[in-house]
């Protein structure tokens, strides 16, 4: 089943993040998605991870298009700042 989670970040934080991310430029997704890798591997404690991301294919021969996932590795090792990871999850996406 597909699952969401809504969450509402106050102005000073979604503003925090968008200065990250335009002065690194880096997307917003990025972003979120080093952050949940950090998580996962806290709660885990797993430092090796795979995480599926959607993709939309948009099929050149017709008019339909298909979600696939993608899954992505990333290793957080304990030395790592969230700069590393950022620029590790960017790399691979």
């Amino acid at each position: 089943r597909n699952r969401s989670v809504q969450f509402v970040l106050d102005k000073a934080v979604s503003q925090a993040v968008l200065t990250v991310c335009n002065g690194s430029h880096i997307s917003v997704y990025v972003f979120f998605l080093s952050i949940v890798n950090i998580l996962l591997a806290k709660y885990t404690s797993h430092s090796d991870l795979i995480v599926g991301i959607p993709v939309l294919e948009n099929h050149a021969h017709s008019d339909s298009s298909a979600n696939t996932v993608l899954p992505l590795r990333t290793r957080i090792k304990q030395d790592l700042t969230f700069k590393d990871v950022l620029l590790q999850v960017k790399e691979r996406t």
